[in-house]
């Protein structure tokens, strides 16, 4: 994916969870101002707009080098690979997605 400077924030989030972090860290609203382009974030927050999709367009491209044959692997290996690898994941997310979900709630 190739993130324009046309594109909404909210769909971008939508498209990859990951993008939040960048907008996070830019203070940039991704849910109820969501339906705005980079372009009119950018002007709006004086934030340079090609430093923000360089940002963006390097983190959706990242390859992390998952080049592994799950297929291959015997069913009790990829078991506990699944629940060390994603169950400890979602473990550590989880604060993260409650404190977005009671943003929405208090907002909707």
């Amino acid at each position: 994916m190739n993130i324009s400077k046309e594109k909404k924030v909210g769909e971008i989030v939508a498209e990859d969870y990951r993008t939040a972090e960048v907008f996070e860290k830019f203070g940039i609203d991704f849910c109820c101002k969501g339906n705005v382009s980079i372009y009119e974030v950018c002007k709006s927050k004086h934030i340079d707009e090609n430093f923000l999709l360089n940002e963006l367009n390097q983190l959706v491209n990242r390859q992390d080098g998952d080049t592994i044959d799950y297929n291959a692997w015997p069913i009790d290996l990829l078991a506990e690979y699944i629940e060390k690898k994603h169950h400890r994941y979602v473990e550590e997310k989880t604060p993260i997605l409650k404190q977005y979900l009671q943003k929405l709630c208090q907002v909707h």
